[in-house]
């Protein structure tokens, strides 16, 4: 049990209480006969400086319990709420909740193509009251109809940040991403695939 939990501090509580109580009623029953009592407190610790002892401690477990949980950092909380749709447009907005974001980081929307095997950085996201909103998103290319796709959420550090912007600034086809880059967390994801729409759709 780990000794800075609530759990360990509960049993710590209880068994204090109850060897007091014992304490206590051991100390009334020895009050029963003057010459054992005499006896008694020469060779055992009284009873209030037991009760003091066992109150420092106490004290002291809630206070360091108490700042190991305040200097926790809470954990960053990314949620993808939309599309809801399995089935989508090429372009889509892609929105959702974030919480607890560390500084200096940045949120990002990547598409990820099953076909490809590829990463593909959209752009980052800016966060408002906790939700965020990235409109008309495209997934695959214009072309890719019923193929599957990832959206993915994920926090960028400063130097996965400069990576993304290298990524959207290259020119040409030379920069090719396989794998997520240091640097960047994978906090949520939802799988879609393109609708099917056709030579008149697609002319639409």
């Amino acid at each position: 049990m780990d000794i800075g939990s609530i759990g360990f501090l509960t049993v710590l509580v209880i068994g204090s209480l109850f060897c007091i109580l014992m304490k206590v009623i051991k100390t009334n029953r020895d009050r029963r006969g003057a010459i054992i009592k005499a006896i008694k407190c020469k060779k055992k610790t009284p009873l209030f400086i037991e009760v003091t002892i066992i109150i420092v401690v106490l004290s002291l477990f809630v206070t360091s319990s108490g700042c190991a949980i305040l200097g926790q950092t809470p954990k960053p909380d990314i949620k993808i709420i939309q599309p809801t749709e399995k089935k989508i447009d090429w372009k889509v907005d892609v929105g959702g909740t974030a919480e607890n974001i560390p500084s200096g980081y940045e949120l990002w929307v990547l598409v990820y193509s099953e076909g490809t095997k590829q990463y593909y950085p959209i752009t980052k996201a800016v966060i408002k009251h906790g939700q965020w909103r990235v409109t008309q998103v495209p997934v695959g290319t214009e072309d890719d109809d019923e193929k599957e796709f990832d959206i993915i959420a994920v926090l960028a550090d400063k130097e996965g940040q400069d990576i993304f912007n290298d990524y959207l600034n290259a020119t040409g086809d030379t920069e090719v991403m396989y794998i997520i880059p240091d640097g960047v967390k994978k906090y949520d994801k939802i799988t879609v695939t393109r609708k099917d729409v056709g030579m008149f759709g697609s002319l639409l």
